[in-house]
């Protein structure tokens, strides 16, 4: 096995190990598959990345220098490309790993087409993810 192959093997068992999911074992490359399934979240195409340097992540250091002063304070990075509608959002995977394991605690949704139902727990939990978001965005455009 490749330097390379090995390098994107580690980072696939990482991030199923830290979602909760399983690794997908491709048998050949040509098989057009993601690389970890996370059952609590079917919809979740997840495919992980190791390279030298992402430029996202600088960034995302750059929020937690300048705004995090404590480690329970997580840098969260929206971007958006010019004239395009779709936001992205950069997290730490251990943020993600946590906001996973309260849905956990809380009861799975359950999505219907384009409706989805919440136990009232998890309505609360997301309204707070959201308003701490909109907190962090703001500090953000503050900068």
């Amino acid at each position: 096995m490749s330097a390379k192959s090995q390098r994107a093997r580690t980072a696939e068992i990482k991030a199923a190990k830290i979602l909760g999911g399983e690794r997908i074992i491709r048998h050949s490359y040509s098989e057009k598959i993601h690389d970890v399934d996370v059952p609590l979240m079917p919809h979740w195409k997840v495919d992980s990345k190791k390279y030298n340097r992402f430029k996202h992540h600088s960034l995302l250091e750059t929020i937690r220098q300048k705004y995090c002063t404590c480690k329970e304070e997580v840098p969260i990075l929206v971007t958006q490309e010019k004239s395009k509608r779709l936001m992205l959002i950069t997290m730490p995977i251990e943020e993600m790993a946590r906001i996973l394991e309260q849905v956990r605690e809380l009861g799975t949704p359950y999505i219907t087409g384009d409706v989805v139902s919440l136990p009232i727990k998890q309505f609360k939990l997301i309204i707070k993810i959201i308003d701490d978001l909109k907190n962090q965005l703001k500090k953000y455009e503050k900068a």
